[in-house]
């Protein structure tokens, strides 16, 4: 490994003409000095954000990730490439959040589902991350954020919770970020006045 995910995904916006929020590229640095980079089986780096020892013993479906040619299988059509940048995995049925740049508007995160549920996650950068930083094992739509990471992992494992501990203290501590019970809270806008979803209806093939 010798190309830091950073790096990669600089390089990948770069070619966009696109930024992230200086928070978001801070705490991707920070948890890749963590070790929470790892190479896919095809040789792809990601960036879990839930800690593991090896790619192998990851429990989290939620990482940092450099997906090709997602939106264009998504929407069925060239052409939206630079309004809407997938870069975190959040499911294991292979649901994204990514940031949608809508002429005129502010940058937005938005969800991405397998099954074509779309929704904004966020507003802003901080809380996207409080969403990503509260536990989920995976978020694969609006109804798994309306539960706690905990009832999903409870849903999933007889185990104990493996609550993201240092990563939620880390956030708070530098900046300033709370952690709700569950992800809905954060999320800005209620079905049927969401803009995003209004834009995937009308761009879907």
């Amino acid at each position: 490994m010798t190309e830091t995910f950073e790096a990669a995904l600089r390089e990948r916006l770069t070619k966009l003409d696109i930024d992230l929020p200086h928070e978001l590229w801070t705490f991707i640095a920070w948890l890749e000095e963590r070790g929470h980079r790892f190479d896919s089986p095809a040789g792809l780096p990601f960036l879990s954000v839930a800690p593991s020892a090896s790619r192998d013993t990851l429990w989290s479906h939620v990482y940092f990730d450099l997906p090709p040619d997602l939106v264009r299988f998504w929407f069925g059509k060239d052409g939206l490439e630079k309004w809407v940048i997938p870069f975190i995995h959040c499911g294991g049925d292979g649901s994204y959040i990514a940031l949608w740049r809508n002429p005129g508007d502010p940058d937005r995160f938005v969800f991405l589902g397998s099954e074509g549920e779309a929704f904004t996650v966020a507003e802003r950068a901080e809380d996207l991350i409080a969403i990503l930083t509260m536990g989920y094992p995976w978020i694969e739509g609006r109804d798994d954020l309306a539960a706690s990471p905990e009832q999903l992992w409870e849903d999933m494992s007889d185990a104990e919770w493996p609550d993201l501990v240092d990563e939620k203290a880390w956030v708070t501590a530098h900046m300033g970020i709370r952690h709700p019970a569950t992800g809905s809270s954060l999320l800005p806008r209620q079905p049927g006045d969401d803009p995003f979803t209004t834009f995937a209806e009308h761009h879907a093939a």
